[in-house]
């Protein structure tokens, strides 16, 4: 009885009204767009200017833009902290994972974009071509990447 008695008092409890103050503030979706895949070459310059809505105050959030490689052997690397991306490419070659995160600064909610980053290396893909140039022995590379050919590679100087 004195079981019963504690379990009826617990579900009673569980029925009384909720009279909690909730204050509830619409947030401002920033409708990030332009963020799409890409593919650059090492040692070069990218920007990625996304697009926002027409009515979002760039002042009231803060950006940041990461890249993860997607093996997932290193820790992330920020590469950018502005809503404009301009970053000369210094990330070895290989595909990674691109984040765009927009952080309200007051109630530090955020979005986020993301899209696949591929970095090559202009010698990353080709032909190794052994050419004989007046008796001297002389490597050449064909690069599918930019379409040109590098000769004598192995030149110094």
């Amino acid at each position: 009885m004195k079981y019963m008695l504690l379990l009826l008092s617990v579900i009673l409890s569980g029925c009384s009204q909720d009279i909690g103050n909730y204050e509830y503030t619409e947030l401002e979706d920033p409708g990030i767009t332009g963020i799409e895949d890409l593919s650059v070459l090492m040692f070069s310059h990218m920007r990625i200017e996304p697009r926002f809505s027409e009515d979002f105050d760039k002042a009231k959030y803060s950006f940041e833009w990461k890249v993860l490689e997607i093996s997932g052997t290193q820790e992330p690397v920020i590469i950018g902290n502005s809503a404009v991306l301009d970053y000369d490419v210094t990330l070895a070659p290989g595909t990674y994972q691109l984040f765009f995160t927009v952080t309200d600064s007051e109630s530090q909610i955020y979005w986020q974009k993301e899209a696949v980053l591929t970095v090559s290396s202009s010698t990353s893909e080709g032909w190794m071509v052994l050419c004989s140039d007046d008796g001297r022995a002389r490597l050449d590379f064909i690069s599918d990447v930019t379409g040109k050919t590098i000769r004598d590679i192995l030149a110094s100087g």
